[in-house]
């Protein structure tokens, strides 16, 4: 896992296909904010738009996923992330089976990081992470969601 802020963009030029995604990131206002997914390399490099409230930690599902890594990048707002090793959780039900390349699961989770506005965090296959948790009360969150092959 990566927290960083968008700012620090130029430490990440070694690795070619996450440069791509904060470069497109780092070009995102509240003006040209997309209104649906935007596909950079089809399936490989894509994003998604996010508006949402935070919840309860109780109200977030845990997943994982095996051939893509998630960076969530915080346009408005701040919100709890949690990771922990995949190994050492409990799957709920069969991986893949609903949606590909996601699975859910339960256990005891290493932590909890809150970033707010200008942040990202990279999440990589084999971290079990949990978004969306509440700092205190919910709030609002405007969020770009990247989907990225390794």
């Amino acid at each position: 896992m990566i927290i960083d802020s968008i700012k620090n963009i130029k430490r990440y030029k070694g690795d070619a296909k996450l440069y791509r995604a904060l470069e497109y990131l780092f070009s995102i206002t509240d003006e040209n904010f997309p209104s649906e997914k935007v596909f950079l390399e089809g399936n490989k490099l894509f994003f998604i738009p996010v508006n949402y409230e935070t919840k309860a930690e109780a109200d977030c599902p845990i997943e994982a996923h095996e051939i893509r890594a998630d960076i969530h990048y915080i346009m408005k707002g701040r919100e709890g992330i949690q990771i922990s090793k995949v190994e050492t959780m409990k799957p709920l039900g069969e991986f893949g089976a609903d949606e590909p390349d996601y699975g859910e699961f339960e256990g005891e989770m290493d932590g909890t990081m809150y970033i707010s506005e200008g942040y990202f965090a990279a999440i990589y296959p084999g971290e079990a992470h949990r978004v969306r948790v509440m700092d205190g009360q919910p709030k609002p969150v405007r969020k770009i969601v990247v989907k990225m092959n390794v």
